[in-house]
């Protein structure tokens, strides 16, 4: 709700709590009730009350298509029948699609790195694989990440806009709309794009209206290249058994290639990596040993691996990959 009298306010919420509506938040300013739009995660119906729908709506994305707003006025508020009656009807519950991804052209220097959600290490792979590809070409690490928004720890800078970290190398913080245009509009560079975690595959995927499903999809499929990364653990091969089969229905022009982060020597985990190469086949993989001491230390300092272990077997298997993206491109 977001109205300018509280007793007003209190007489909605009195009639309409006795029609099983619930009341999730009351918003002083306009602001406040847009960083609650964006940031609560439901597909549930929801109307937003106000009394001047023109400063709501401003604010409003229209990806969020369950979300309605509906202008009080005094008649309205007078008539307890006319409220009740006008609020379900802007509560109809809209037509649901599946979103035409397929239409969506891919862009060929544009590199999004995802995975599991077992924190396989998403973040530090995409900022390596953007540092070494920095060392032959621009580019332009870039945090697509709405769950979480990390990177920027890993790097010392802010958390939004764009900052220069050296002359072949930016990043790119997305937060709101005049990032994602600075995102569209980088046609000049590689981009390396943490979108996190895949989100949970199911039949409801591609009509889910919560932003962070939106964006991480938008994100993957504006994507000519794909990194998947996982790590040796049966939760994440019961993830990757789920991602392959969306891939293969949903993926099939894009350039998908596979890291498993964090390989030690057990034999349970070379038996899970077995099973993991066997089920992606042959498509690009490539495993990265597990060295916290060497990632600790570059996180310690702001840096990447080939900064702190540039002989190292990390930096190797990064420069491995990041070669083969190139070559991509």
């Amino acid at each position: 709700m977001a109205l300018t009298s509280h007793e007003v306010e209190d007489r909605v919420i009195e009639i309409l709590s006795t029609q099983g509506f619930t009341l999730l938040f009351r918003a002083v300013t306009p602001e406040q009730l847009a960083e609650y739009v964006n940031e609560v995660e439901t597909s549930e119906r929801l109307v937003i009350l106000t009394e001047e729908i023109s400063l709501v709506d401003s604010f409003l994305f229209p990806h969020r298509s369950h979300i309605k707003t509906l202008q009080l006025n005094r008649e309205l508020v007078k008539s307890n029948e006319n409220l009740i009656s006008a609020v379900h009807d802007a509560m109809r519950q809209p037509l649901v699609e599946k979103r035409q991804f397929g239409k969506t052209v891919a862009r060929p220097s544009w590199i999004a790195v995802t995975g599991s959600s077992s924190s396989p290490g998403i973040s530090t792979v995409a900022l390596n694989i953007a540092t070494e590809i920095a060392t032959v070409r621009p580019c332009a690490v870039v945090d697509g990440d709405n769950r979480n928004h990390d990177l920027h720890i890993f790097l010392g800078t802010r958390k939004e806009g764009e900052t220069v970290l050296n002359p072949s190398l930016s990043y790119l913080g997305i937060i709101d709309d005049r990032d994602r245009e600075k995102l569209n509009i980088t046609n000049t560079k590689t981009c390396v794009i943490d979108v996190g975690a895949m989100p949970r595959i199911d039949e409801n995927m591609m009509t889910d209206r919560r932003i962070f499903t939106r964006e991480t999809l938008d994100r993957i499929f504006e994507s000519k290249q794909l990194v998947y990364t996982t790590q040796p653990d049966h939760r994440a091969q019961l993830e990757l058994e789920s991602f392959l089969d969306f891939a293969g229905t949903e993926l099939s022009g894009h350039h998908i290639s596979f890291v498993i982060n964090r390989v030690g020597g057990s034999q349970r985990q070379k038996s899970i990596i077995k099973s993991l190469r066997n089920r992606i086949g042959d498509k690009p993989t490539f495993l990265i040993p597990r060295d916290d001491a060497l990632l600790d230390r570059a996180q310690g300092r702001f840096a990447a691996a080939c900064e702190v272990g540039a002989r190292s077997r990390v930096r190797k298997t990064l420069q491995e990959i990041s070669v083969y993206l190139s070559n991509s491109i």
